[in-house]
């Protein structure tokens, strides 16, 4: 398996999305998307799981492959 191939996967990997972060999501992080650490203490979560969510959500599509 190519390198490619395994960041391809690892991106597409199913995350779990609780209903209360999918709402707060597409509700606030359009204003805080430059702002991950803020949304993250808002959330209640870390940056990385910002990160996951607005990826997941098709919010942000920062480190997503373009293959």
């Amino acid at each position: 398996m190519e390198k490619n191939e395994i960041n391809r996967l690892s991106v597409q990997a199913d995350i779990r999305i609780t209903d209360f972060e999918r709402n707060w999501m597409l509700e606030h992080y359009p204003k805080l998307k430059h702002k991950r650490g803020a949304a993250a203490a808002a959330l209640g979560c870390d940056r990385r799981r910002v990160c996951q969510l607005a990826i997941a959500l098709k919010l942000d599509q920062k480190n997503v492959s373009s293959g």
